[in-house]
């Protein structure tokens, strides 16, 4: 008698244990989102050095968050997040990569857009205007998010 209220406090361990590594997962591409945009910021007010501190953060945080859970439901987020630092930091090749892995993980044509937008950039800055402007007429011509057709 005395083992099913140990095996149902199994059971809720089990699951205070998932919830808190999905929390825990949560508030790490959270916190790197959070530092994306203060690094943003700092790039804007020519504040370089700051800037590439935080996007160096970035990546050191959606790192964890994606190898934590590569499949997972917030692996997009964490993909789009290295690829925009690594962008932001001039290194393209890991930009490419990522940015090719968000793409391909996009559940939606909003979050393959944004992917996209960043891969014109990429292409760009690379010298090849003419892939990047391909790139950003078929991101513009579908893209309702405001801060991507922004960029």
């Amino acid at each position: 008698m005395i083992r099913a209220p140990v095996k149902r406090a199994g059971v809720a361990l089990t699951g205070v244990v998932v919830l808190g590594t999905a929390c825990t997962y949560f508030n790490t591409i959270y916190n790197a989102e959070q530092l994306f945009e203060d690094a943003e910021r700092l790039r804007r007010e020519g504040q370089d050095s700051l800037a590439q501190e935080r996007y160096a953060d970035v990546i050191r945080k959606a790192a964890a968050g994606f190898r934590s859970d590569p499949g997972g439901g917030w692996a997009y987020e964490s993909a789009f997040l290295l690829g925009r630092a690594h962008l932001r930091s001039g290194d393209f090749q890991a930009a490419e990569a990522a940015l090719r892995h968000s793409a391909a993980l996009a559940e939606n044509p909003d979050e393959r857009l944004a992917a996209q937008v960043f891969q014109g950039v990429l292409e760009a800055r690379l010298g090849r205007p003419a892939v990047a402007v391909d790139l950003f007429n078929e991101a513009l011509a579908g893209a309702t998010d405001p801060a991507v057709r922004g960029e």
